[in-house]
């Protein structure tokens, strides 16, 4: 069996298995339980809830951005309508997000880099310490790192097959990298560019776009750093524990404050489509 039959062949056992309602696929493992915390509920597993069956993509199914738009594609080749999925905003425009999110789908976006951001924005677990963070100077301190990673993205045909110094998350118990850090990085890594560009002022230039953004509206900073970073680095570094305690806890405490309306509202609308 190939590839394609093979995905043809699991859509529609999930269209069985949700009873002809709608099917929900998300990119990863861990999104599942965030989303459904998101929603006031504790749900941990692939499940049927309110008419809607939500599948994370792991393991044999893939996962990623990429996987749910395939699994899209093949349900409407199929005649299949009561298909959607849902993926990280992975640092496009707010505005942009915002209208994918309040679309009529088959695929939405995150209104913000990804769902981990939905977890601060609704709330800071209680027993971590004094309170929750000032966002808005969290914001600041991965936007260096957020700026890099842009930078990247844009100079990447034109740095394809150089020496170049690659992103990297940020390593557990240290602070975020800070611009200046960054620039001293790129300054060695200049060396090895001769078409021209200069590192440091591009890196400049999207650092400025991010702090810009966030200054105007903490809610635009979330479209732009990564959420991922807040579980994996900020809330170890903070509380001592593990990043797997981390998201647990956070998911937990967020589905005990009744989750987050804005969520809430767009999980009501995808249980209206028409099929």
């Amino acid at each position: 069996m190939s590839w394609h039959e093979y995905l043809e062949h699991e859509i529609d056992a999930d269209r069985q298995a949700a009873g002809g309602k709608t099917v929900l696929y998300l990119e990863g493992k861990t999104d599942l339980p965030m989303l459904f915390s998101l929603l006031g509920v504790t749900i941990r597993s692939d499940e049927v809830h309110e008419g809607v069956l939500a599948k994370a993509l792991t393991d044999s199914r893939g996962g990623g951005s990429t996987d749910v738009k395939q699994r899209l594609t093949i349900s409407q080749r199929l005649g299949f309508k009561n298909f959607v999925g849902i993926v990280d905003g992975d640092g496009e425009p707010f505005d942009r997000l915002r209208e994918s999110f309040d679309g009529v789908g088959p695929l939405f976006r995150w209104p913000s880099y990804c769902i981990e951001n939905l977890l601060a924005i609704a709330g800071w677990p209680s027993g971590w310490g004094n309170g929750p963070p000032d966002w808005s100077a969290v914001l600041h301190e991965y936007a260096p790192l957020a700026a890099q990673r842009r930078m990247h993205t844009r100079l990447e045909q034109e740095l394809r097959g150089l020496s170049f110094r690659r992103t990297k998350n940020p390593s557990t118990g240290s602070p975020a990298p800070s611009a200046l850090g960054i620039e001293e990085d790129l300054r060695e890594d200049q060396e090895s560019i001769r078409n021209g560009v200069d590192l440091c002022a591009v890196f400049r230039e999207e650092f400025e776009v991010l702090t810009s953004a966030i200054e105007r509206d903490p809610r635009e900073g979330h479209a732009h750093i990564n959420g991922k970073w807040f579980v994996t680095h900020l809330a170890p570094r903070l509380t001592g524990r593990s990043e797997e305690h981390c998201r647990d806890e956070w998911a937990s405490h967020v589905t005990s404050i009744g989750g987050l309306s804005e969520v809430k509202d767009w999980w009501s609308r995808i249980t209206r489509r028409p099929r």
